[in-house]
Order: structure tokens, then sequence, then C-alpha cells
């Protein structure tokens, strides 16, 4: 499985650094999240102390250009090739806060010109060259229909780049994208024939943006609320626009979203709220190690939803509800991916940190079933 890594984690309680990404060969590849792009194509560090100045207390192989997590990086893949796994790196770039659409769209205005997209492309192989990544992974999560043409030509620059030199031919690319109606205004057709896989986003499919609580990761229709919002449709609409199995990857979360106020109707299911409930990486935000431990000690209670196949947590004392993965809807999210003949990737590796990996080991594999699981 795959599993991105985001450069914040150094600043949550306990701190957490890529040096920490278990080297037992759960993870295949690994996304490192975010690089900066900028306005004139070129790209940058987001956090350029949690990313290359923050002392590791580890050299490798005499390395001492950068230091941070992106050396931290590189001793997870050095140790894990001493284990005899491979795992592939990628750099991220753009996400959310980077390019949002409508009010900072960074992507937008690279592609539409053939100057930004040749520095961006040039920009990406040398941030690949400096740092020993295997792949670029582009997020512009959401263009728009205007940016399609441009969106695939930024795509085709970056390849024809890429093919243009020895060391750099087998690089491959990957894209962060939509689960939701955005997915419908891009031509993937033609996308497909240049990038490498797609990470599908089928995480954030329910939230407190919606009238009602539900799933954020449904691997069926629901019946309630906008039907596509599920994995199984997600993953058949991107088939059906000439992604080969191998090119698809399925997006699970490593974090819960919280509603409060949600009146014991249907242990929570489908209720009113009163907005974000409580979270220990912001409001409404709790991370799946979190909730797990919060429901073993009984604060919530997990429940499933036989019909859209997703599990939630409801606490019926503080009328808190919570939509995310519990181990069964891990293990079923696993073998539905399987049945596809997919992989999964999840979004964000350190939810799973203080689990000691163990939601990540189940979506490779692990049984388990814990008997608080409803």
């Amino acid at each position: 499985m795959g599993g991105y890594w985001s450069d914040w984690g150094i600043y949550q309680t306990p701190a957490c650094f890529a040096a920490d990404l278990t080297t037992d060969g759960t993870f295949n590849s690994v996304n490192y999240a975010f690089f900066k792009l900028n306005e004139d194509g070129t790209i940058d560090l987001f956090d350029p102390w949690s990313d290359e100045q923050i002392d590791t207390r580890w050299n490798y192989q005499n390395l001492e250009e950068y230091w941070g997590n992106l050396l931290g990086l590189r001793k997870m893949q050095a140790l894990s090739e001493i284990d005899g796994h491979r795992v592939n790196t990628a750099f991220s770039i753009g996400g959310w806060q980077n390019d949002s659409p409508g009010i900072d769209p960074k992507f937008s205005k690279v592609a539409s010109t053939p100057d930004g997209r040749e520095k961006f492309a040039d920009a990406a192989i040398e941030k690949c060259r400096k740092y020993g990544f295997d792949r670029i992974d582009i997020d512009w999560e959401y263009p728009s229909a205007s940016d399609a043409e441009n969106y695939a030509l930024l795509l085709e620059t970056l390849r024809n780049k890429l093919n243009e030199n020895e060391d750099t031919k087998n690089i491959t690319i990957s894209l962060a994208v939509p689960a939701g109606h955005q997915k419908e205004l891009i031509d993937w057709k033609r996308v497909s024939k240049v990038v490498d896989h797609v990470n599908m986003m089928t995480y954030d499919m329910s939230g407190t943006w919606d009238a009602l609580t539900g799933h954020q990761c449904p691997i069926e229709r629901s019946g309630i609320g906008d039907l596509t919002f599920n994995m199984r449709d997600c993953i058949e609409f991107y088939k059906t626009q000439g992604f080969r199995n191998v090119q698809l990857k399925l997006g699970v979360p490593m974090y819960f979203r919280t509603f409060a106020g949600v009146p014991n109707i249907n242990n929570g299911e489908y209720q009113s709220h009163k907005g974000p409930g409580s979270g220990d990486a912001g409001p409404g935000f709790k991370f799946l190690s979190t909730v797990w431990a919060e429901a073993e000690a009984g604060q919530y209670v997990w429940y499933w939803d036989e019909k859209s196949k997703a599990s939630w947590a409801y606490n019926p004392q503080n009328q808190e509800y919570a939509t995310g993965c519990s181990p069964q809807a891990l293990s079923e999210i696993r073998d539905f991916a399987k049945e596809q003949g997919i992989e999964v990737f999840s979004w964000e590796a350190r939810g799973d940190i203080t689990s000691n990996w163990l939601a990540s080991r189940i979506l490779n594999g692990e049984d388990y079933t814990p008997g608080y699981d409803d």
C-alpha cells in the first residue's frame, strides 16, 4: 500500500517524523506532502525548518546538504532496503492550501502558458534530482472545466521533459484526483496516457458542511444524499476513462470527521448536528488512532451500515458522531480493493502511528477482529 506523509507532523503531540515510518514492508510507496508551487512555475519547500533543517540525528552516506524530514525519508527508504523492501518515494506538489479554487489557483495560472508549463517541469525535475525521489505527485486537486486542456498540456510537458534525459526517463508521475463531481471536468482518456497512476481521494465524502451526518468513505451507495459519493462509483468512473487497474489507487482516511450535538436517534446516523465536534488536530478532526483508543476505552461505540458498507462511532453521552474507518471497515475496504484489482493508499499515514501501524497493517492484509467492533 501507499501513504502520504505530511511535513507538519513535527508540530503535533507527540511529534511525528518521516524517519519514524515503519520499515517492515507495510508501505511500498510514500508521498511527501507538500512542496509549494509558485505563480511563476517554480517550486519551493513549504516549511524549510521541517523539510530540511530540523535535526534528525541521522546522517545518510555522509549527506550533509540537508537534514530534516526529507533526510528522514531517505533513512526510512534505506532501512527498508536493508530489510528487503523497496519503497518508492514521491514529493507532492500543491495541495488544498497551496492551490485553492477561486482563491489562489496557482496551478491554473502556471498551466495556462507554455512558459509556465516549461518552468514547472524543469523545477519538478530539479527537485527529483536533488532529493532522490522516484516520482512526482501532482496535487492539483480540483481543476475546473476551463483548465481541462491546460491540465493535460502540463502533464504532457512534464512527461516529455522527463523522457529527454537518461537519468529522469524512469521517473514516474502520479496525481491526486477527485472522487466527487469535479472528476467529470477533465479529459482523463488523454491524461491516462501520460501518468503512471492516480490517487483517488475517496474520503471527505461527508462532513460538517452537510446538513446531516453521513459516511465520509462508504464503499457502496448509501441511499441518502449524493448517491455517487462512494468508492465503487469512483473506481468505475475512472475505469471508463481509460485507466487500467494498475493505475488506480483507492484512498483511505487515517482520520475521523466528528460532529457535535447529534441526537441519539439511529445511533446518530443521518441526523442533524451542530457543527464540528472535538478534535486533536483542529475542531472536528481526530486521528484514527485517537478514535480507536477512545472506542476501546468505552467513549465511543462502533456501528456498521451494511447497505453503504461504512462504519461510524457514536458517543450517546456527549452526542458526538464520528465518521471514519473502524477495523471492520478497513478489512472490508481491503477486500473490496483486492476484488477490484487495485491498491490502496492512506491520507495520511501519521494518523496511524500511535496505533503501531495497526490500521495500515490491516489494509496490507493482517487479520484483526477486536471485541468492541460492532
